[in-house]
């Protein structure tokens, strides 16, 4: 009994302690493997409207700047343009476009300066109407004369035979009619100049110092 017992001991002894070769090794990775650093939870949104908010204030300035600017040049005072000095610079551009070949440009050209002029000096409504329409409203401006009234006259029926007709014109036929306009514009701008105010005649000085003497009588 005692044999089986102390076998049955040295039994249970090898079962309950196994040798270390029967051990089974532990994983340690998870214990070796180095983590990752933690990622701070940072909102970019209070960024994000600063930023908003810098770019609105920059350009609100420079909307501000450009306003100002903009009013500026507006009150600058500009000098007005002289009918005179812009009909002589249309009929220059008129004379550029003298061609025997073509005089229908010319004669357009040509009309529409002396025609703008006019109603610029006497009120004339010479754009917009007609050559008879504006023939009919000569007679009512009591500025022009008679001898340019016949010379309008001429000049605006010549230049619709140009305008408006096949006819052949050569090249002294336009000159003459450049030559009408230049003259219809010289003395519509000799009347419309500044009288000169009459100068006073100064009068004589008759004022005396001395007052007459009373004479005595004897």
């Amino acid at each position: 009994m005692n044999i089986a017992l102390g076998l049955a001991t040295g039994s249970d002894a090898s079962s309950a302690s196994p040798t270390p070769e029967e051990e089974e090794p532990q994983d340690l990775g998870d214990i070796l493997d180095l983590r990752p650093p933690a990622k701070l939870k940072i909102s970019l949104l209070p960024w994000v409207i600063a930023l908003l908010i810098v770019l609105s204030a920059i350009g609100l300035w420079f909307l501000l700047k450009r306003k100002r600017r903009g009013k500026a040049k507006k009150e600058k005072p500009t000098k007005p343009i002289d009918p005179y000095e812009e009909v002589l610079q249309a009929l220059k551009e008129a004379s550029k476009k003298l061609d025997v070949t073509n005089p229908k440009p010319f004669a357009f050209f040509l009309t529409d300066a002396v025609r703008l002029y006019l109603s610029r000096i006497f009120r004339l409504p010479a754009p917009e109407s007609t050559t008879q329409e504006l023939l009919q409203q000569l007679p009512w401006c009591v500025e022009l004369t008679d001898d340019l009234r016949t010379n309008i006259t001429q000049f605006l029926q010549r230049c619709d035979l140009v305008k408006f007709t096949t006819m052949p014109f050569d090249e002294p036929f336009l000159l003459q009619l450049y030559q009408q306009a230049e003259a219809i514009v010289a003395a519509s701008h000799e009347l419309t100049k500044p009288k000169p105010a009459p100068v006073a005649s100064a009068a004589p000085n008759v004022a005396s110092s001395s007052k007459p003497e009373k004479t005595s009588k004897k």
